[in-house]
């Protein structure tokens, strides 16, 4: 009996220490791979068949800009959303921009579910302290159908972020769908939209990236604003009826507090405006000619979720001492692999069950070697309340 026992006991050390083994030697391979990188990443990796290379440098001299620009009216972009709760930051950042992004680099169409991002992925963890653009750039966003909604998911519990413990996504497939959508960069234009120099930046970055090749069409512009906006209508003039915009809403006035999200789509130099309300619409030395066009997320607000705001008018705050907007971009579509392709990526696996996210966590151990690139493994722990 004595002896039964301790072959039992000899045969469950083997096992473990062959499993202890095995993963010891996976971890290896993975450092050897330089899978865990923690310094910024090497976009050349992420992103070996760019062109970013032939985009030239902000306000470098193109060819003529179009009269108008919307990339709203291209595939690439997705529905207009109704916000949940507080979440216009990542409705602007993840849902329309880094979606936007995402499918004019891939040449993606918007109109699936598998092709646009949820704003509460981020939006939770953000409630939580993690910056959406880190998540966005380290970790990456599942899409719609991994997630389970546009919004709030209906597949992973509590979404109460009062409760440290709300549900967050499981699955390792999941996880790794998020890893394949990822963004390369975050950064703000070079000037605001005060004056004509930094009109012509903006309206470059919307008509093709400033001239980025490797999208398929231009980009989009995150701004941060006072809600309480005062609409106008635009008025019914020659030009205005000429390019359909007669009896569509602009912005009259912004609020008196620097609230609120929104998202530049295009512009519009032909739309006029009589914002003196001295009688006299489009009067170009006062200018009243030209709009950005603008999304909300409010669902079905102003026209159809869109609004004009007038190059003048291109201010958060409704005080004369108004600080123009200074448009943030987003570049950069990537995953593990260049074209995204789980097959061409790897990724840590730690199964555990019934987790609470507030009882698990991660020790980080950086390669003792000190090699030019600092390795480091990952070793999934519980903590005790």
């Amino acid at each position: 009996m004595k002896q039964t026992r301790w072959t039992l006991v000899l045969a469950a050390l083997l096992t473990a220490t062959l499993g202890w083994a095995q993963t010891d030697e996976r971890l290896e391979e993975l450092k050897q791979k330089e899978i865990f990188n923690y310094g910024a990443p090497d976009y050349s990796l992420l992103r070996k068949n760019s062109n970013m290379a032939k985009s030239k440098a902000f306000g470098a001299p193109e060819e003529a800009l179009p009269d108008h620009w919307n990339n709203a009216e291209t595939v690439y972009f997705p529905p207009v959303i109704n916000q949940d709760r507080g979440s216009c930051g990542s409705a602007s950042s993840i849902y329309y921009m880094f979606g936007y992004e995402m499918n004019a680099y891939r040449n993606a169409n918007a109109q699936l579910l598998t092709n646009r991002y949820p704003t509460h992925y981020t939006w939770l963890h953000t409630n939580s302290g993690v910056d959406k653009d880190v998540i966005a750039n380290y970790h990456g966003i599942p899409n719609v159908e991994v997630y389970g909604g546009s919004t709030y998911s209906s597949l992973f519990g509590s979404q109460d972020t009062s409760f440290p413990d709300y549900g967050w996504m499981q699955g390792y497939d999941k996880w790794f769908n998020a890893m394949n959508n990822r963004q390369l960069r975050t950064g703000s234009l070079p000037m605001s939209l005060e004056t004509e120099e930094g009109r012509q930046i903006a309206k470059r970055w919307l008509y093709n990236h400033n001239g980025d090749q490797s999208y398929h069409s231009g980009g989009l512009l995150g701004i941060g604003v006072a809600s309480g906006i005062t609409q106008g209508t635009i008025k019914s003039t020659p030009a205005n009826d000429a390019i359909g915009l007669a009896g569509k809403k602009y912005i009259a006035c912004w609020g008196p507090k620097y609230d609120h999200a929104l998202t530049i789509v295009g512009y519009d130099d032909r739309v006029e405006f009589d914002l003196d309300s001295n009688g006299v619409i489009g009067e170009k030395d006062k200018d009243e000619v030209g709009a950005w066009i603008i999304v909300n997320s409010w669902g079905n607000w102003a026209s159809a979720g869109f609004i004009y705001c007038p190059y003048a008018w291109a201010g958060p705050y409704k005080r004369k001492e108004r600080r123009f907007l200074h448009p943030r971009f987003q570049t950069g579509a990537s995953g593990l692999s260049p074209a995204g392709n789980p097959e061409d990526s790897d990724g840590l696996f730690a199964p555990q069950r019934n987790v609470f996210r507030g009882r698990c966590g991660f020790r980080h151990h950086r390669d003792p070697a000190g090699n030019k690139r600092n390795h480091a493994f990952l070793q999934l722990c519980r903590r005790r309340r």
